[in-house]
């Protein structure tokens, strides 16, 4: 590996600026400008960057049929570049090989879909590179017996939020708990929470309508193009489309139960606005992994890194060593982390019944008012109508948000 390093020399001043080693090449240069504006003179600057890819395993793996890949990548910490390596694995289990996992299309390693995680037992992960040969393997994962049954409880509050006229105002929030059950002189239990929403969006049901526009108006749609009479587009059926904001758009949430006090717990796990996505039915999903203190710790180690705030006064963030290991060089750190999870769903739904007040629907305004996307002309160009989410949920939201989830009706 190249030293990260630069010297600037100034004759005047017969002194050597030494630029500290730094992990961002962004750091490096910043650092090297400032020096040369307080020297007042150019010199010869050298960087020698780092160049060395390293390999990264990461996945997590369940009985969930959604999470069943291994991805194994190379990255590079200057370009960012990330190129897939080909590789084959194996899952153990207590020790003793248990199945093969799959190529995939993408150069990811699957798991085999009749494979099963089973209570009580212990699984391992070995994944072999096939360009020179190199064998990773996890460190045992065992998949203990089930918590005691946790929930989802809600509580509404204010939160500060700057309007549009840049004035701080308070505003009502709904705040998602997770109620977690603490036995006393209970072992210690670590979890891991991911968040997904979803809301229920109603279209405005209306009818297609000829209407004529002004001089002006055609000038405001487009130059050399002249409309006498548009066709406002809606639909003639109104849809219900469902809106997500999914797990991975949400920071995980970690628990360690011995930082917990005896007795229901409660963790918050989301503050939400309450604005009109709660006119209709909004539902909170959590997804909670069971995971090991290995587990629990990298994530910490993580956490911790991503909240440096880049000074040079900072600790410098090292790589971060996972659970994986170099079968033939245990000193070689490997990136990543396969979390081998046991997952629990919780949900929660909430409209303006439960929050006891009325919503304002921005697609169903009062007297006089305007809808949130009222009625567009067509494009000067291709004469399409602009979709409206009011009625056109579908095409601003994506075709697959018509259909509703298994889930909703429960």
């Amino acid at each position: 590996m190249a030293p990260l390093l630069g010297s600037l020399t100034c004759d005047a001043l017969s002194h050597t600026y030494m630029i500290p080693k730094a992990t961002k090449l962004f750091s490096v240069l910043t650092f090297a400008a400032l020096a040369v504006v307080l020297v007042r003179c150019v010199s010869p600057l050298e960087l020698e960057t780092e160049t060395e890819s390293r390999l990264t395993i990461s996945g997590i793996v369940s009985n969930d049929p959604n999470q069943r890949v291994i991805s194994v990548v190379t990255t590079n910490e200057l370009s960012t570049t990330v190129t897939p390596v080909a590789a084959t694995g194996r899952v153990l289990k207590d020790g003793e090989f248990l199945a093969d996992l799959e190529s995939s299309e993408t150069g990811n390693l699957q798991l085999p879909a009749s494979l099963v995680f089973e209570e009580g037992s212990t699984y391992s992960f070995e994944i072999t590179s096939t360009s020179d040969g190199s064998t990773f393997q996890t460190f045992p994962q065992l998949i203990s017996a089930p918590s005691a049954p946790q929930s989802l409880t809600w509580r509404k509050g204010t939160d500060l939020s700057e309007n549009s006229d840049g004035l701080v105002i308070e505003v009502p929030v709904v705040e998602i708990l997770t109620e977690i059950p603490i036995e006393p002189e209970q072992p210690a239990q670590y979890f891991r929470y991911q968040m997904e929403t979803v809301y229920e969006l109603r279209e405005v049901p209306k009818e297609s309508v000829d209407t004529t526009i002004t001089v002006e108006e055609r000038f405001i749609i487009g130059v050399g193009t002249v409309y006498d009479t548009v066709k406002l587009y809606t639909p003639d059926t109104a849809k219900t489309c469902y809106i997500p904001k999914r797990a991975d758009e949400f920071p995980s949430v970690l628990v360690e139960t011995n930082d917990l006090a005896t007795g229901l717990a409660r963790q918050p796990m989301l503050t939400r606005e309450i604005d009109d996505s709660f006119k209709w039915k909004h539902f909170f999903n959590v997804y909670l992994h069971r995971i090991d203190e290995r587990a629990y710790n990298y994530y910490r180690q993580l956490e911790r890194l991503s909240s440096l705030n880049g000074s040079l006064y900072d600790e410098v963030p090292a790589a971060v060593r996972g659970n994986l290991f170099d079968v033939s060089d245990s000193t070689r750190i490997v990136l990543g982390y396969i979390e081998l999870a046991v997952v629990d769903t919780l949900r929660l739904s909430l409209n303006e019944g439960d929050l006891g007040q009325i919503i304002q629907d921005g697609c169903r305004p009062g007297s006089g008012e305007e809808i949130e996307c009222p009625p567009q002309l067509p494009h000067p160009t291709t004469g399409e109508p602009t979709p409206c989410k009011c009625w056109d949920c579908d095409i601003v939201y994506g075709k697959d948000k018509a259909k509703k989830p298994f889930y909703w009706d429960e």
